[in-house]
């Protein structure tokens, strides 16, 4: 609301007037719902210039000449068919506000349905699983920006709880005398992550805090910096550099505990610097290493051979491996000793 200008608040399916009456009460409303006896509360709450009970997927005030600055369509379920008829048959402020809550991922995940919003239908479609994962950005908000034009959204946000999507939208016309400050939105997002606070980041990190830590601080989170960082590359440096000066920083932190340990007889410590700097003298016998050669990896070959060719090998003093030699056991001469000897 803080970008809102001054001006008409269009309120449909205002219910109760209970929302209205925390949001709005300071702004000349129009409120339209189609139950007479919430609209007869809410009037009496909100004390409104216009209320009307009317099916709201249409817009009920034909003879408003007002300039709404701000409209919030709090229709739970499907807000887009009040929402196309606000920008096509009211008048709109050079700046306006404008919120909606949308239960259509409930829709789409239970029925497995398709969702054309232009065309206000549904079908069942293999496509349902790109909408409910996506349903923002790929499809709500371009649907938006299209409805909006010749007014240009400069700023967006959105959040979900369970199947429920909440945004906003602040559309601006080219004629607008007082433009927003958006030179820090990048597509609509990050528009917390200006230059001040990617320092701060960087000084952070750079001082010995994680990326988790330091985006607590700065008031952004992760996937901002590295959305940010994957299309920035020069940001992406400076982010690895900081990370490097952090690791430099706690190695050398981590070095001299663990030195002020040793010194106060703590074993382990006393135990990490021998191994690690004296272990020609100091090794950890419980670490066994098994090498061959030049610590090549270690090889066991078995050889089945006849008592005779044992003899030889024993000469030459290499080792092997004998088989049974008793009668029922031994091949004829001219064969090669079978697998089945005892080893």
């Amino acid at each position: 609301m803080r970008f809102a200008k001054p001006g008409p608040a269009y309120v449909p399916f205002v219910g109760d007037g209970d929302l209205a009456d925390q949001l709005y009460k300071d702004r000349e409303l129009w409120i339209a719902d189609i139950d007479p006896s919430r609209i007869a509360t809410a009037v009496a709450r909100l004390n409104p210039k216009c209320s009307k009970v009317a099916d709201c997927d249409q817009w009920p005030f034909p003879d408003c000449n007002e300039k709404f600055a701000v409209a919030d369509f709090d229709a739970y379920a499907n807000p887009y068919p009040a929402f196309s008829a606000f920008v096509s048959s009211t008048t709109i402020a050079t700046r306006c506000v404008i919120f909606g809550t949308c239960g259509q991922r409930q829709d789409i995940k239970r029925g497995k349905n398709v969702i054309d919003l232009e065309a206000g239908t549904r079908q069942h479609g293999d496509g349902w699983r790109e909408q409910y994962n996506f349903w923002w950005l790929r499809f709500v908000l371009p649907f938006l920006q299209k409805k909006v034009i010749p007014w240009t959204i400069v700023r967006h946000s959105h959040y979900l709880r369970n199947e429920m999507l909440y945004w906003g939208i602040v559309i601006e016309h080219p004629d607008a005398t007082e433009k927003l400050d958006v030179s820090q939105v990048v597509d609509g997002r990050r528009v917390k992550f200006n230059g001040r606070k990617r320092a701060e980041l960087l000084t952070l990190i750079a001082s010995g805090k994680s990326l988790t830590s330091a985006c607590g601080l700065i008031g952004v989170c992760r996937q901002t910096v590295y959305i940010y960082a994957r299309e920035h590359p020069e940001f992406d440096m400076k982010l690895r550099e900081a990370e490097t000066e952090r690791d430099v920083i706690m190695t050398s932190d981590a070095e001299e505990a663990l030195i002020e340990a040793a010194r106060n007889g703590n074993v382990v410590a006393c135990q990490v610097i021998l191994y690690n700097r004296a272990p020609g003298r100091w090794a950890d016998k419980r670490n066994i290493n098994i090498a061959g050669t030049d610590g090549e990896p270690f090889s066991l070959v078995h050889r089945i051979m006849w008592p005779h060719q044992v003899g030889e090998l024993e000469d030459k003093h290499e080792p092997a491996i004998t088989v049974d030699t008793s009668p029922a056991a031994a091949p004829d001469t001219a064969q090669s000793p079978d697998q089945s000897g005892k080893i």
